[in-house]
């Protein structure tokens, strides 16, 4: 009588820089190398919930498995399109996890130790699980992943692994940081729109990191921009009425030109300023960086996008898109250009 065996799927990633989850290896065992691979493989920490299972290896291995989105893969049927939507939808899962990982080394840590850069479908890979056993996994050779995947194994070493960059370079992190992580990516992850947002401001600093500055402020506006039409959408709303006659207050040809293509952002700001549904002071931010967006746009040769202007586009994306999800984001923005 044959037994069922249980699959699981993960899809995992490596920070561009990587950590040891807790302690660091064993040095005795990292000599014996027999037992390298064992050891680096350890899954440390683990977290579950019904909508998300959260899994880090010893050797900095992110793995993610998100129960909806894996019953939309098994569908044999599934187009190539919907597979390109399918991992993007998971990719916006990992850019944000990155992002709040970031923020939780330097929340919990004070250490401003990754350089953040986009996860795209080259670095991520899927892991399969037979009855909770690594069962194999996919190789991101084309993206540096494949480097610590490969050091895993002492085989792959040129030397020993005492000596090489992937052991000996690594920062251990502690069980609070990545505690600290979980409870920002359930919170989330509860809100699609504030997921995608998150996805895109980690791209957004992920350019700005090196050096990309008007593709960074451009990522960053698109979230303001979002987020404070979803505000002018509510108030028109809310500003809505039934009158006796059986007219509308905002009828439905009102309603297309108060959110038609031909009714600025400048405007909207303005009105949810003056309704107090933003702070002045939030309004000034808001009309600055769309100052900034508009010469990027019409590329003004008076103006040179540069670092600050991005500073303050990722901070006001990071205050709209946050505001009420009880979530706190230290963005690390620091450069990472090599000299």
């Amino acid at each position: 009588m044959s037994s069922t065996v249980t699959i699981e799927n993960f899809t995992a990633f490596y920070t561009s820089r990587p950590f040891w989850a807790g302690d660091a290896i064993d040095i005795g065992i990292a000599r014996a190398n027999p037992r390298l691979s064992e050891q680096m493989a350890q899954v440390v920490f683990a977290y579950d919930t019904n909508g998300l299972r959260l899994r880090i290896c010893k050797d900095g291995k992110i793995m993610l498995h998100v129960p909806e989105l894996e019953a939309q893969i098994t569908d044999d049927d599934l187009s190539i399109e919907n597979k390109v939507a399918w991992w993007g939808r998971y990719l916006d899962y990992l850019n944000c996890l990155y992002l709040l990982l970031d923020s939780a080394a330097i929340e919990v840590s004070q250490l401003a130790y990754f350089e953040l850069s986009e996860i795209t479908n080259k670095d991520a890979f899927r892991v399969r699980f037979e009855d909770g056993r690594w069962a194999g996994e996919s190789i991101a050779s084309e993206s540096l992943a494949s480097y610590y995947q490969m050091g895993r194994f002492a085989s792959r070493f040129h030397v020993s692994p005492l000596y090489d960059p992937r052991i000996h370079l690594r920062t251990p992190l502690t069980k609070e940081v990545f505690d600290t992580l979980f409870a920002s990516v359930l919170l989330a992850t509860e809100n699609t729109s504030l997921l995608k947002s998150l996805s895109s401001i980690s791209k957004s600093i992920a350019e700005y990191k090196v050096g990309n500055y008007e593709t960074s402020l451009m990522l960053s506006w698109f979230v303001c921009e979002s987020k404070l039409s979803t505000h002018w959408r509510t108030f028109l709303d809310e500003s809505n009425r039934d009158y006796p006659d059986g007219s509308t207050r905002i009828s439905s040809s009102r309603r297309q030109t108060l959110t038609g293509r031909d009714y600025p952002l400048s405007v909207v700001s303005n009105m949810l300023e003056l309704s107090g549904r933003v702070t002045y002071k939030a309004f000034e931010r808001i009309d600055s960086v769309r100052r900034y967006r508009n010469k990027v746009v019409h590329q003004e040769p008076s103006f040179t996008c540069g670092p600050k202007h991005c500073q303050e586009a990722v901070k006001l994306a990071l205050k709209l898109a946050l505001q009420g999800s009880g979530i706190r984001v230290t963005p690390n923005l620091n450069y990472s250009v090599s000299s």
